[in-house]
């Protein structure tokens, strides 16, 4: 993502460390997806390489994955023969609200018994799904805040998983209710929840009152 960017503009590695004051390794790093890059890193990123916002980088991201050839398409059922290529999900029967949001008791309450089968290959390091398999869930997406990033009726794969692992879309539990959402954390702590959709309201959570907030799990791949 950000390696093409970067390479799009005709900036190299060191330029671009240079003009965010931060290490060349450390932008190898980020490039390589060895490590979880903060928003405001993004954001000093961006702004060197002229592109538009964070957004769009989220955007980029998603749309690498999921318009080459897994839109619905990717929902298939695999025969004994490439089952070893397939990862099987759970399927929830219960969708994500990308908007106003859909009450929740339990998320085991809404395993619906069947598997959705997703080619290994939608995953960048398969190999580094390993028995994390075990808490991947796939969920149905509904409402129009998250658009374009999400449209209605897309679906999220995202490890079941309560732990903060690094800005980014989530799959939570906001006031009882079951939505899908950016989330970016504060250095006093304070989340904001975030709707790409301009048209809809975001977030700002203050630390002392996060119990409001329960993370089901982070997104992991989307699709359109």
């Amino acid at each position: 993502m950000i390696r093409e960017l970067r390479e799009e503009r005709g900036i190299t590695q060191i330029e671009l460390a240079e003009r965010i004051g931060v290490s060349e390794r450390t932008i190898r790093r980020y490039e390589q997806e060895e490590d979880i890059i903060q928003i405001g890193i993004l954001k000093k990123i961006l702004k060197a390489l002229n592109a538009n916002d964070v957004k769009d980088v989220f955007l980029a991201e998603t749309d690498k994955h999921t318009h080459q050839e897994f839109p619905s398409s990717s929902l298939i059922k695999a025969n004994s023969q490439n089952l070893h290529d397939f990862y099987t999900i759970p399927k929830l029967n219960i969708k994500a609200s990308a908007g106003g949001g859909n009450e929740i008791i339990e998320l085991e309450s809404y395993e619906s018994g069947e598997v959705i089968c997703i080619d290994k290959a939608f995953f960048k390091t398969p190999q580094s799904i390993g028995n994390r398999i075990n808490k991947m869930r796939i969920i149905q997406v509904d409402g129009y805040s998250m658009i374009p990033m999400l449209l209605p009726d897309s679906w999220v794969i995202f490890e079941e998983d309560s732990a903060w692992k690094g800005d980014g879309l989530y799959v939570l539990n906001y006031d009882n209710e079951l939505m899908v959402k950016l989330l970016q954390k504060l250095p006093n702590g304070d989340i904001d929840i975030i709707s790409a959709n301009k048209d809809y309201r975001s977030y700002r959570i203050e630390c002392d009152t996060q119990t409001i907030v329960c993370i089901i799990g982070k997104v992991l791949r989307a699709i359109i």
